[in-house]
């Protein structure tokens, strides 16, 4: 009995620090809504992925990516994927900033619903508030 609770101590550990990718720097994505990457190791896998089913995977960010439009203003697209079952609900807010890395002041800065079926993918896009924009940081935080 004690080695079947302490393999299972040994696969909790390993199941939510194994195989972490680097998401992107300026999006924060608050625990709760985020994904718990799991490892994918081929003797731990099925354990895993048995303890994924249990407890659910979350939001996960695949991609980020901003462009300047034609008229001079960046654009944002997040693309993520649920990894979970359910349905996630979850609010985000951008923050666009100028090149000297002040926020700029924006009625659009506002915490938006998001939602994206299990097993699926979702995307948000957003557009800066004026060409000033340079960059983004994006936070996200549960639906209330």
């Amino acid at each position: 009995m004690k080695k079947l609770g302490l393999f299972l101590i040994v696969m909790t550990i390993l199941a939510s620090g194994c195989g972490k990718k680097q998401q992107d720097p300026r999006i924060k994505v608050q625990e709760g809504v985020a994904s718990d990457t799991f490892g994918s190791n081929i003797v731990t896998k099925p354990v895993i992925h048995a303890f994924s089913a249990l407890v659910g995977d979350r939001i996960e960010v695949t991609q980020a990516v901003t462009r300047r439009n034609n008229a001079g203003i960046t654009e944002l697209q997040v693309e993520f994927r649920n990894k979970s079952f359910n349905t996630e609900r979850f609010q985000y807010k951008v923050e666009w900033v100028d090149a000297d890395g002040f926020v700029i002041d924006s009625k659009t800065s506002v915490w938006l619903p998001a939602s994206v079926p299990g097993k699926s993918n979702g995307t948000i896009i957003a557009a800066a508030p004026s060409a000033k924009a340079v960059d983004f940081r994006m936070n996200t935080r549960n639906q209330e």
